[in-house]
This record gives structure tokens, C-alpha cells and sequence, in this order.
């Protein structure tokens, strides 16, 4: 019976932690969002977040998907982003571009 003890023990000890680290991601989340609405962004470049969000790595063409823009849209809201410090290009060279949220990715290594 003490290896049950202490196998609920140590889940419990890292259901708590996830938890902890998905509250950070809420959180990181929604001063993400209300940071930009408060610099003035479109809200496309809302929604961008959102996908964003979503999927961590992200093309323009994913944008473009995900919000029914042209293709010079797309990348326009990618430049609004990575001016605003959310994502960064890739710095491996590839095609089609990667972009990334460094944050993002960090808090999916915790986890």
C-alpha cells in the first residue's frame, strides 16, 4: 500500500504543477491580447493571435488560412507581430518561412 501513497503523491505533486504552468498560459495569453488591443492592432491581427496560439508555429499561409486574407495581408500581420515582440522568424532559411513564439514554445517545454 505505501507504493500507492506514494505513486497518487507524486501525480498529484505534477497535476499541480501542469496546472500552475496552464494558468501561466492563460495568463500569458490574455496580457498577450490585451497588450495589443491597447497598442491599437487590427483585429485580424487578434485573430492571428489566436491561431497562434494554436498551433506555435505558423506560416503565412497558415494565417492566411485561418483568417480568409491575402497573402501580403498575411504577412503584414506577421511583421505587425514580430515588431510587437510575439514571434520571431525562424532563423533556420526554409519555405516556407516558419515563424514562432518563443514564450509559447517554453511553456510547452514545461509541460
Amino acid at each position: 500500500m505505501q507504493w500507492i501513497s506514494f505513486f497518487l503523491r507524486a501525480v498529484a505533486t505534477q497535476a499541480s504543477e501542469r496546472r500552475r504552468i496552464l494558468l501561466e498560459l492563460a495568463d500569458f495569453y490574455r496580457q498577450t491580447r490585451d497588450d495589443l488591443e491597447r497598442a491599437g492592432v487590427s483585429a485580424n491581427t487578434l485573430r492571428a493571435v489566436d491561431t497562434i496560439f494554436e498551433k506555435v508555429v505558423v506560416t503565412a499561409s497558415d494565417i492566411r488560412k485561418a483568417l480568409n486574407v491575402s497573402a501580403p495581408s498575411s504577412y503584414a500581420i506577421l511583421r505587425r507581430l514580430i515588431e510587437a515582440g510575439l514571434v520571431q522568424e525562424s532563423p533556420r532559411k526554409s519555405w516556407p518561412q516558419l515563424y514562432t513564439c518563443k514564450q509559447l514554445l517554453d511553456f510547452w517545454q514545461k509541460v
